[in-house]
């Protein structure tokens, strides 16, 4: 009997896609219960570092944590993406700044924007 092969999983798309509905329409998205917490936090983004990492998940790059850093300032609002920057977003003009970390021990490159206070990043 012939076994019948199975295709390779792929990793779930779903929670990136809601990620960039999220982004892109923050006021009339509904996300699932459980999405509600990181959602909250995407909502809070400056209107150009949401831009910045809305073009990033269309280019395939993938959020995996949305919450604090312990490296990071107190008050601080982290994302953390997956892949590096690409080259684009690293020429960035305007509040979004691009820089690269060369003696950190959690993250490599950052996106940030500082809004009063508080110090948004999105970093890898």
């Amino acid at each position: 009997m012939a076994r019948r092969r199975t295709p390779p999983r792929w990793p779930e798309k779903a929670p990136q896609l809601r990620l960039m509905a999220a982004l892109d329409q923050p006021e009339d998205f509904e996300p699932a219960a459980r999405e509600l917490p990181a959602m909250d936090v995407l909502k809070t983004l400056p209107a150009e570092l949401r831009a910045a990492l809305a073009a990033e998940l269309r280019r395939g790059n993938e959020v995996v944590q949305v919450g604090p850093m312990e490296r990071a300032q107190e008050g601080s609002v982290c994302i953390t993406v997956r892949h590096p920057f690409h080259p684009v977003s690293q020429n960035l003009r305007g509040p979004v700044q691009w820089r690269f970390i060369s003696n950190s021990r959690q993250w490599m490159q950052e996106l940030s924007q500082r809004c009063g206070d508080v110090e948004y990043l999105v970093i890898w």
